[in-house]
């Protein structure tokens, strides 16, 4: 395909897709509108997931379902308002707000009127908590500005001033409460019955914003009228938890400490639902809701249906695979095909396939850092059915997953990678490789750290072969290579542990106590075969403290 072929090639942008539910999203939906619908307004829904489940893509359902003429739909987007001082201000003032929208688009007369009547009192319980918030500072006079605010809230009562003076609390949030109370009983009765508050965008928040969003959304707790639906990881607020009230658990277990974050989120959400993994089953659906909801032009559909869709398949392994993932393997896949248009597709797929899939991770750094002995050996396992040249080269020291080994058995998936070298490329597997790199924004001090260690296994393992040469000089040789893989990774702070571990690699090269292992102490000139069997044991004992850096690099490598 020529370049201008990709030139309407667009991105998939990362929105939910409401009008074409998947993975039983409709279903789902429906139940919790029902719910919503339904129940007395006094609760708060949870909807777990990581990021990129599908938790908005629920919400915005939900709120599609609801009757917009009974509830009031506020989305509160939560990493928006992350630089507030007090995420709670934010909150209610895009509760006013759309308070104020929805008395625009549905009512009038009493009702219109008790929904303007709900949003002053909103704007006025703010300025009440702002002035209650700056307390902290210690402002001279705070006491008669923060009753003077509370003195308001009261005259919206319309009580004399005497009946004011009395009733008028000192504690803002009582009166913050009080007046929200009695304003939303007065809008209950004349327009929507509820307002249904969603919160989304947690999972960009900084853990502790994310808990300040949560306890913000306490003060509604006790106001009949008000469903909260929040979209959060779990695993990821718990910990946050974790951290926030850690003093308060002296020497308790992490088990007991995170049994108190399950309890937290057990007290804020009456209602919990957790997204189970995509499988398998769902994945072809979901793709072609995917594809058809992202307004592509007729070549990019076929493109997508007719050769990346099989590659998408096989991202999902047996513990499901996120949602999200899928448009940005497609995304990438994009790039790739926009910058370089004349790469072979289906190699292009397979290699990311590779790296996106987290069980072939081991996969992934061998082929980073052996590129074409990998490639070739592969294509022996094709020819031959023989593992034991990539077993020996799989950094890992074990062998390929079965499920690699099948997809690159395929024919119509990974098995044009296995037949690289038959298929008349005129592009190195390094083309390929900087290819996906380049589009996948990969730290590349971590594939040439991969690829530095790797090449030390070769000289680690040929020591007892170099009989001829001197071991001081062979180890010499081995410590400098040490050395300039600890190099490669200077411009990486983040790995300095691994880096101090090859600097000592490679000082232990040089100060290997090789005299006292002689079988003859009279030698002068030492190779391998003059040591003894320990001696011996001690110099490839190189190789096991090389393979646990290169493990290191791999968790690295999966992790970044």
């Amino acid at each position: 395909m020529t370049v201008d072929a990709t030139a309407n090639f667009k991105l998939l942008l990362d929105v939910p897709e409401v009008e074409n539910l998947a993975l039983d999203f409709g279903r789902l939906a429906d139940t919790f509108a029902q719910i919503v619908t339904v129940s007395e307004p006094r609760f708060a829904i949870a909807v777990y997931g990581s990021w990129g489940s599908g938790k908005t893509t629920l919400m915005r359902a939900i709120d599609a379902r609801l009757d917009p003429n009974l509830n009031a739909s506020v989305w509160f987007s939560a990493w928006r308002y992350e630089k507030e001082e007090h995420l709670l201000v934010p909150m209610l003032d895009v509760i006013r707000e759309g308070v104020l929208k929805w008395s625009d688009r549905t009512s009038k007369g009493q009702a219109k009127n008790a929904a303007i009547k709900l949003a002053r009192v909103i704007g006025g319980v703010t300025s009440s908590l702002v002035a209650g918030l700056s307390a902290k500072a210690k402002i001279p006079g705070f006491a008669e500005f923060s009753f003077d605010a509370n003195k308001a809230l009261t005259a919206a009562e319309k009580l004399d001033e005497k009946d004011i003076e009395a009733r008028t609390p000192r504690s803002f949030y009582h009166a913050s409460f009080n007046a929200l109370q009695a304003a939303f009983a007065a809008f209950s009765k004349m327009g929507a019955s509820k307002i249904v508050v969603f919160v989304d965008d947690l999972d960009r928040c900084l853990p502790e914003k994310t808990l300040e969003v949560l306890e913000s959304m306490k003060l509604f707790f006790d106001l009949s009228g008000f469903v909260f639906v929040a979209g959060l990881d779990r695993d990821v607020v718990e910990l946050a938890i974790e951290h926030r009230y850690s003093k308060f658990s002296g020497e308790k277990s992490a088990t007991a400490t995170r049994l108190t974050g399950e309890r937290y989120l057990q007290k804020i959400f009456q209602v919990q639902f957790s997204f189970p993994p995509v499988n398998v089953s769902e994945t072809n659906d979901l793709l072609t809701n995917i594809i058809n909801g992202a307004g592509l032009k007729a070549p990019q559909k076929r493109e997508l249906e007719k050769t990346v869709r099989p590659f998408v398949a096989e991202l999902t392994t047996e513990s499901g695979f996120n949602p999200r993932e899928f448009k940005r393997f497609i995304n990438n896949y994009t790039l790739q095909r926009k910058i370089n248009p004349h790469l072979n597709k289906e190699i292009v797929l397979a290699i990311q396939v590779i790296g996106f899939r987290p069980d072939w991770t081991s996969v992934a750094t061998t082929l980073q850092a052996y590129r074409d002995v990998f490639v070739r050996a592969l294509g022996t396992y094709r020819d031959t059915g023989s593992l034991s040249e990539l077993e020996g080269l799989m950094i890992d020291g074990g062998r390929p997953p079965a499920t690699f080994l099948k997809f690159i058995s395929d024919d119509k998936l990974g098995g044009k990678l296995a037949k690289f070298k038959q298929t008349g490329e005129n592009y190195s597997i390094d083309d390929y490789l900087f290819s996906g790199e380049a589009t996948q924004g990969t730290d590349t001090s971590v594939i040439d750290a991969i690829q530095a260690v790797a090449a030390l296994r070769g000289s680690i393992s040929e020591i007892p072969n170099k009989s001829e040469t001197r071991l001081s000089d062979v180890l010499s040789e081995v410590g400098s290579q040490a050395s300039q893989a600890a190099e490669r990774m200077l411009s990486n702070p983040a790995m300095a542990p691994i880096q101090k571990r090859l600097g000592d690699l490679s000082s232990r090269c040089r100060v290997l106590p090789l005299r006292q292992h002689l079988k003859d102490p009279e030698f002068n000139e030492t190779t391998y075969s003059d040591l003894n069997e320990e001696g011996q044991s001690s110099i490839m004992s190189l190789e096991t403290e090389r393979a646990q850096i290169m493990q290191e690099l791999q968790q690295y490598y999966r992790t970044f």
